[in-house]
């Protein structure tokens, strides 16, 4: 998640990075408890200071910003895409990756429009939904193959 969150695209108050991808893909590997507490643990590394968040940011004051919404939503988003099973489909997998980045998108942008207003957190919503869209179609396609090579066998030995 650390890395994930170093492909940054600075946009206004919220970047867009791979950090959503890292959270939904982990969730699902890891299942709903250990999911979120890896996400929680990530997330406190940013606490006391570990440069683990977009742009290398990484201390309280980096959390409570505009992205506190966003950060706050990734434990919950990873213990749902934590509900995901391997013998899934694409589709399946698909329409619960889609619903784990609108939650994130809700809570993020709510946090949001408290902080800024409504217009403003639509204005950084809009450029945001492609790139959850597309997000969440990779974390679908990875989640699919990687289940489906893994029962294959190949493990890599």
């Amino acid at each position: 998640m650390a890395l994930a969150s170093q492909a940054a695209l600075p946009i206004g108050p919220v970047p867009i990075t791979l950090q959503s991808l890292a959270v939904l893909v982990v969730g699902a590997w890891l299942g709903p408890v250990w999911g979120a507490g890896a996400v929680l643990a990530w997330l406190a590394l940013a606490a006391i200071g570990l440069p683990v968040l977009a742009g290398g940011a990484g201390n309280w004051s980096a959390m409570t910003g505009a992205t506190f919404g966003f950060l706050l939503s990734f434990p919950l988003a990873a213990a749902l895409a934590g509900r995901w099973r391997p013998d899934w489909s694409l589709w399946a997998t698909l329409r619960l990756m889609l619903l784990a980045h609108v939650l994130i998108l809700a809570i993020g942008c709510g946090w949001l429009a408290l902080m800024l207003g409504a217009n403003r957190a639509l204005a950084v919503l809009w450029p945001l939904l492609p790139g959850g869209l597309g997000k969440s179609l990779t974390a679908a396609l990875l989640l699919t193959f990687g289940a489906k090579w893994r029962a294959s066998g190949n493990r890599g030995g």
